[in-house]
C-alpha cells in the first residue's frame, strides 16, 4: 500500500508525485476531492460577523424578528445616514435625536432578546468623522 509520506522518487518534480499519490489514494478509497470552486467571500473585506451574516444567509433566518433586533437594524441604518452629513450642527442634533429614540425603545422592549444598544457618544463620534 502507498502512502504519501514515502520519499519522493529522485528526479521526478513534487508536483507530479503528489498528484499521483492523490489519484492513488482516491482510486483506493482513501479520501475523495473536495468538488467546489473558488472560496465565498474571500474578495470582500474582513467583517468580524462573517459567521452570522452567514448562517442567517444560510439558514435563512431573515424572518426572525424581534423588537432588539429591529431596534439594532434601524439604529446601524440611522448612523450609516448620519455619517453622510456634512454639516457638523446637523451630525449632532440628528445623533441627539437618536439617543433619544435608543433609550425610549430600549425601555419599550419586553419579548426577545434585550437590547444592548447604548446611545452614541455624540462627541466620539464627530471626533471620528474628522
Amino acid at each position: 500500500m502507498n502512502n504519501i509520506s514515502n520519499r519522493k522518487p529522485a528526479g521526478m518534480k513534487w508536483e507530479s508525485w503528489v498528484d499521483r499519490a492523490l489519484r492513488e489514494a482516491e482510486e483506493r478509497g482513501d479520501f475523495k476531492p473536495a468538488k467546489g470552486g473558488k472560496i465565498k467571500g474571500l474578495d470582500k473585506p474582513y467583517d468580524p460577523d462573517w459567521w452570522l451574516k452567514d448562517l442567517i444567509e444560510r439558514e435563512d433566518l431573515h424572518a426572525i424578528n424581534s423588537e432588539g433586533l429591529e431596534l439594532r437594524r434601524y439604529v446601524y441604518a440611522e448612523i450609516e445616514r448620519i455619517k453622510s452629513i456634512k454639516d457638523r450642527e446637523r451630525i449632532r442634533q440628528s445623533l441627539e435625536k437618536l439617543n433619544d429614540y435608543i433609550r425610549q425603545e430600549n425601555l419599550k422592549i419586553i419579548e426577545g432578546p434585550a437590547s444592548n444598544i447604548t446611545p452614541v457618544d455624540v462627541d466620539h463620534f464627530l471626533e471620528t468623522i474628522d
